[in-house]
């Protein structure tokens, strides 16, 4: 997404959700972005101490989401991260009018939002979503070095269905809109400048390994079908399989590929065929041996050989 504030806007929707009535409990920790995007969605915001915070008994009814910065930007203090499993007692579901009348007397059981800001501490503090509980985790990429207006939203749905702030088919539907590609240039940035590992980046994204891989390699197409892609000129699909032509063709395979109207099916054919046809098989001849060498390019293009000589 576009970055810590944005995710904190989209965990008031979800708290908001679940309940328009809500309370959000804080920490004097958190940044002021909190308690606005809070009252900017009419929610109660309280603020604690983090001691408080831990302590289940002075956490009161009625709390949609407990909002837990991890580390401070002004002071450097580092919450102390001791939640138990717990469950309040609340009025969820039994306020049904505009008005807050309570028309259910009978009482529920509501396991609260627990959401982690990580901005400051990523990178620094170590994380578990599961073993902390958290229903979300997110920060912003320039705290890592990459771009601004960037950022990481990991939500956890086993409790509850996540609410996305911007509604679309996109990223597994958790955010709609055109691919962010400044996004992909900074998984590029953590990859071969802070040698992450493809594994690391696919957990931070929630994205599996071939996913994430299919990803550095898109940053490296030309910047023009890049912005054809974040403008919704070109699709995913016809930018993977440009991944595969010579980077000296992506260019011409991409106008071939506009001025025909061509297919995802038909651009692979054709980068596929070309392929075929610049192979070369490097022979090498030993006459004073009288033995011939055959180079290969990979191994698949070896295995193909034998299986055919083999026939």
């Amino acid at each position: 997404n576009s970055g810590a504030s944005e995710s904190i806007a989209n965990m008031m929707l979800w708290a908001k959700s679940l309940n328009k009535y809500s309370t959000v409990m804080g920490s004097v920790l958190d940044h002021p972005s909190v308690k606005t995007n809070a009252e900017n969605y009419d929610l109660e915001y309280e603020e604690m101490s983090y001691d408080d915070l831990n302590n289940t008994k002075d956490i009161p009814d009625n709390v949609s989401m407990v909002f837990v910065t991890l580390l401070s930007s002004k002071t450097g203090e580092i919450h102390p991260l001791k939640f138990k499993s717990y469950q309040y007692k609340n009025n969820f579901n039994d306020i049904d009018d505009d008005y807050g009348n309570i028309t259910n007397q009978s009482i529920k059981y509501f396991k609260p939002l627990k959401v982690c800001d990580a901005t400051q501490a990523i990178g620094k503090c170590p994380i578990n979503m599961k073993k902390d509980g958290f229903d979300a985790v997110f920060f912003s990429l320039h705290k890592l070095g990459g771009e601004y207006n960037t950022g990481v939203l990991v939500v956890n749905q086993d409790n509850y269905k996540f609410k996305p702030l911007i509604a679309g088919s996109q990223q597994q539907h958790l955010r709609g809109g055109t691919y962010n590609s400044y996004s992909y240039a900074d998984l590029d940035k953590l990859y071969s400048k802070y040698n992450y590992k493809l594994k690391q980046l696919a957990i931070l994204i929630n994205q599996s390994i071939y996913q994430v891989s299919n990803i550095l390699n898109l940053v490296k197409l030309p910047y023009e079908i890049l912005l054809d892609l974040g403008n919704n000129l070109t699709s995913y699909g016809i930018c993977k399989t440009l991944i595969y032509a010579k980077p000296d063709k992506v260019m011409e395979y991409y106008k071939i590929y506009k001025e025909k109207n061509l297919s995802v099916r038909d651009l692979e054919l054709l980068i596929k065929n070309d392929n075929k046809k610049e192979k070369k098989l490097n022979i090498l001849v030993d006459e004073d041996n009288l033995t011939i060498n055959l180079k290969f390019e990979n191994s698949e293009d070896l295995h193909r050989f034998l299986k055919k000589i083999n026939k």
